[in-house]
């Protein structure tokens, strides 16, 4: 028969146990996350990780970012600041050159629409000099050279040249060429197109009408 222990009975002393050591205190270690946001002065003097990282702000005119030319340029270390310059130096050169050839591609287009309009190549080579001789006899400088640039133009000089034509008949048979001639001045005049929009083919016209006029 087992006895309980008696409660009245001092306590058995119970060994000390040895305190553990206290775990020093680590500190509070946040991985620190690389800021995405740099300054934009310091990214336009790095490298980027990959050609197509590049950050090329292009010229208008200029088309699309070329991928074999930023490959090549990261291939050479290019940062983003030289890149960018590569691509600002190819603007200013090819803009000008870009424009000469719009400039050179709508003249044949305008050329070409003319050389059918008037019956072909042999009836063009036949009538634009008498065009052009007729222009810089009866126009304005200025008039004429603006007329020069369009087809538009062109068509307005050859209907004028008709017109001055019928007047110089009108006058012979006794007509009113010259009324005839104001009538058409103040048609053109009323024209959207001339008083509103300044078109300059139609506000060359009515220079070179109002000259016919003065010099009739």
């Amino acid at each position: 028969m087992t006895t309980e222990p008696d409660l009245l009975a001092p306590e058995a002393e119970i060994p000390e146990v040895p305190e553990a050591a206290e775990t020093p205190e680590l500190p509070d270690i946040e991985s620190e996350v690389p800021e995405t946001e740099l300054d934009p002065a310091a990214i336009a003097d790095l490298v980027p990780e990959t050609p197509d990282a590049y950050a090329i702000n292009l010229s208008e005119g200029m088309g699309e970012i070329d991928t074999d030319l930023n490959q090549r340029l990261h291939e050479a270390g290019f940062s983003n600041a030289q890149a960018q310059l590569v691509y600002d130096l190819a603007g200013e050169v090819l803009s000008p050159l870009l424009g000469d050839l719009d400039q050179a591609a709508q003249r044949a287009t305008d050329r070409a629409a003319l050389v059918a309009e008037f019956g072909g190549t042999g009836s063009w080579k036949k009538l634009a000099p008498k065009i052009e001789s007729w222009g810089k006899a009866n126009l304005p400088e200025t008039a004429f050279e603006t007329l020069c640039q369009t087809a538009d133009g062109v068509r307005a000089m050859h209907r004028m040249m008709a017109q001055n034509n019928e007047a110089a008949l009108g006058k012979v048979e006794g007509g009113g060429g010259a009324e005839n001639l104001r009538s058409e001045i103040r048609r053109k005049m009323n024209d959207p197109r001339y008083w509103r929009d300044r078109d300059p083919t139609l506000v060359a016209e009515v220079q070179a009408d109002f000259t016919r006029l003065s010099s009739g």
